[in-house]
């Protein structure tokens, strides 16, 4: 809600400064709770590995694609209610 908002946002500001924590907003018995939290705990909290669970970034490769060389007709669409994409 707004008035949520009014007071989280200065709130947020303020505790942003910190690099350790951050806000979450968390859901409790179906209430929003703003809760500072040390980022250094939450792979902990929620189970993750002590490593980054992201791969490399590799590069696309350049993989010429040939065309084919003889023109095959599709058996497995070929019924008259199909017919009209061949035209």
């Amino acid at each position: 809600t707004v008035s949520k908002q009014r007071w989280i946002n200065p709130w947020t500001k303020q505790q942003q400064c910190e690099e350790k924590y951050r806000i979450v907003l968390v859901k409790l018995h179906g209430v929003v709770v703003a809760l500072l939290v040390n980022i250094s705990d939450l792979p902990e909290a929620l189970g993750l590995p002590n490593y980054s669970l992201r791969l490399p970034f590799r590069p696309p490769t350049d993989i010429d694609t040939t065309a084919p060389t003889n023109n095959i007709k599709d058996l497995d669409h070929n019924d008259k209610t199909s017919q009209w994409m061949e035209h």
